[in-house]
């Protein structure tokens, strides 16, 4: 299969398109998306079970919808450290490098506790950062919602572009 080897990056590359930016509404995102992320919900934590491209759209659709409900805490203790890892490769593959440079700060503020033995689970983490780290993440997280690179337009123009056409169906 040729998608099944493939990240996003990979596939959109390789179709050799221009990149025209297309301004989409949130109802059609979510319904473009959130099969991915029924999908990528249901093979947690063993994200590999999914065709990269699909662990990557599943993740950025996470990471959307939980970066605006609760900042990155929320995002990394409700996916997880892998989800976080195919959110970066995402954000690189739709061409969103502030924005993936924006979530390796943040997560660099929690990474003191990756191997500290009282976090034995993700939901664990806040209760361990201090009021600084804590500050921090917030002004990061206002630093996202300014959403500079419109994520949700990105990833839409991203999957047009990377569709197979019907007649290679």
């Amino acid at each position: 299969d040729y998608y099944a080897s493939r990240g996003l990056g990979d596939v959109y590359k390789r179709q050799n398109k221009e990149r025209v930016m297309i301004n989409i509404s949130e109802d059609l995102w979510w319904d473009t998306f959130e099969e991915y992320s029924i999908k990528f919900g249901e093979v947690r934590p063993d994200y590999k079970k999914l065709k990269p491209e699909e662990a990557e759209i599943g993740a950025l659709f996470n990471m959307e919808l939980d970066m605006h409900n609760g900042g990155f805490l929320q995002f990394f203790c409700n996916w997880g450290y892998e989800a976080y890892i195919y959110a970066l490769r995402g954000l690189e593959s739709i061409g969103a490098i502030e924005t993936k440079k924006l979530l390796e700060k943040q997560y660099g503020v929690i990474a003191r506790l990756k191997d500290d033995k009282r976090v034995d689970e993700l939901w664990a983490i806040p209760e361990f950062l201090k009021e600084s780290e804590l500050d921090k993440l917030d002004k990061l997280d206002e630093e996202y919602w300014e959403d500079k690179e419109k994520i949700m337009d990105k990833m839409y123009t991203c999957l047009l572009y990377t569709s197979p056409s019907p007649r290679d169906a």
